[in-house]
């Protein structure tokens, strides 16, 4: 995926859902269109680390997996 793609589903999700991280870190898995138009079946899954500094660290985006489809 583009950071362009990852920039769009996190700006656009459609849902997301707070998630056990590492430590004390809030951790989320986003779930959003990858462009402009992009229908259901074309959803990614962008899992994101708040860092202290209110900057978002992102270490997993790719298409929608069936443990988070019910974030549709």
């Amino acid at each position: 995926m583009t950071d362009e793609e990852i920039e769009y589903a996190i700006r656009h999700n459609w849902n997301s859902e707070l998630m056990q991280g590492n430590g004390t870190t809030p951790t989320v898995m986003i779930v959003g269109p990858r462009h402009q138009g992009a229908l259901k079946h074309d959803a990614v899954e962008i899992g994101v680390e708040m860092q202290p500094d209110k900057n978002m660290h992102v270490f997993h985006a790719m298409p929608v997996t069936s443990r988070w489809l019910h974030l549709l």
